[in-house]
């Protein structure tokens, strides 16, 4: 039994690890890209949800300035 290994084989090897790790480094640039995706997406929510709020108080700020100016001329 001999534990030789012919060239063929290892450039064999060493090309599968080098395809390997290429595809793990591909993997993970893509799961960087996702993450860096949702965080663009959470981030343009919380603006919308400041946005939406802001109008809502802008309307009862309005509201509420038309009942004052309503009573006092009444």
């Amino acid at each position: 039994m001999s534990a030789s290994i012919s060239t063929a084989e290892l450039q064999t090897k060493i090309n599968r690890i080098a395809t390997q790790q290429t595809q793990i480094q591909d993997k993970s640039n893509i799961a960087l890209t996702r993450s860096r995706m949702l965080e663009i997406a959470q981030e343009r929510n919380i603006f919308a949800r400041k946005l939406y709020f802001t109008l809502i108080a802008l309307i009862v700020f309005i509201i509420i300035v038309s009942l004052l100016i309503y009573t006092m001329k009444k």
